[in-house]
């Protein structure tokens, strides 16, 4: 029963990390929780995919034995690793796999339409000014960086306003903050139980920017207020290529400017576990397995 129970236990993982995710994402500096958060959440969905197809593949040798060595013994496998078990990893981790393949689709199509919407907009160095009413403002990754404000926006803030905001947005772009959230995304789709991750490295990443802001700036009402206003847009996209000042959670956002983020460092140190046993975990499951595939060699020999 050592591969059920090390299945379970890495499955267990990213709830676990998921419980703690957005503590860390306000406790942490942002840029350290972005990156710690990131790395947490691909090592769980990386792992957790490999080590259901592992067992899936190793596990089905008497269902498919024409996909497996010839000297391997199927009742060797079977007594320790239980073919429903097996089987259930295998379906599991296709069904996982298909998720991943379809995240990845929509970020490549997202991706598609917004450099072409942008690269039809006439351009002043990396600002795109819209001549839109409304309420609107995001950087895109694309053609060497874009930030996309509406004429809009620009009326409903004051000058200090609008420099935190598009060094907010430029902070963006300078950090590659797309692909700290593409990979959350990414690892959520693998994953279900990421998504409260995916969420916690959007809010850090938002919370980067912000922190460039103020520094900017110097005034942390200022921009606090800046966010606000940019709330109201709701422009951003999950799991596509537009990074917008209001996304993530705004309220605690702003109450983090304006108070200081909480210090957690319990939830801190529980984030590093998790992910260190994660690849513990795998690293197990792995050997492990080997073992039972030198021991049903020897006895199919």
């Amino acid at each position: 029963m050592t591969v059920p129970v090390l299945m379970l236990l890495l499955l267990g993982l990213p709830a676990a990390g998921g419980a703690v995710a957005s503590r860390c994402a306000r406790s942490l500096p942002p840029a350290v929780a972005t990156v710690l958060l990131t790395i947490f959440a691909v090592s769980a969905a990386v792992g957790t995919l490999a080590a259901l197809a592992l067992v899936g593949y190793v596990g089905t040798v008497d269902l498919l034995p024409a996909l497996h060595p010839a000297d391997w013994s199927a009742s060797e496998i079977a007594a320790a690793l239980p073919v429903p078990v097996a089987a259930g990893a295998g379906v599991l981790a296709v069904a996982l796999t298909g998720r991943g393949l379809l995240g990845l689709a929509r970020t490549l199509r997202s991706d598609r339409a917004v450099v072409a919407t942008v690269a039809g907009l006439a351009a002043a160095g990396d600002l795109v000014v819209l001549p839109d009413p409304g309420i609107l403002a995001y950087a895109v990754p694309a053609r060497g960086g874009r930030i996309v404000v509406s004429a809009g926006m620009l009326r409903a803030l004051s000058g200090p306003q609008r420099r935190a905001l598009l060094v907010h947005e430029r902070a963006h772009l300078v950090h590659h903050h797309h692909r700290y959230l593409r990979l959350g995304y990414l690892a959520a789709m693998l994953n279900p139980l990421l998504g409260p991750v995916e969420r916690a490295v959007d809010h850090a990443v938002e919370r980067w920017a912000d922190d460039a802001a103020v520094r900017a700036v110097g005034d942390r009402a200022v921009v606090a207020q800046a966010i606000g206003v940019a709330a109201v847009a709701g422009s951003s996209r999950r799991g596509g290529t537009t990074l917008a000042a209001g996304r993530g959670d705004v309220v605690a956002r702003v109450r983090d400017l304006l108070d200081g983020p909480p210090r957690r460092p319990a939830s801190d140190a529980l984030l590093v576990v998790a992910t260190v046993l994660s690849w513990a975990v795998v690293a197990l499951l792995v050997v492990h397995t080997h073992g039972l595939i030198e021991t049903a060699e020897l006895s199919g020999s």
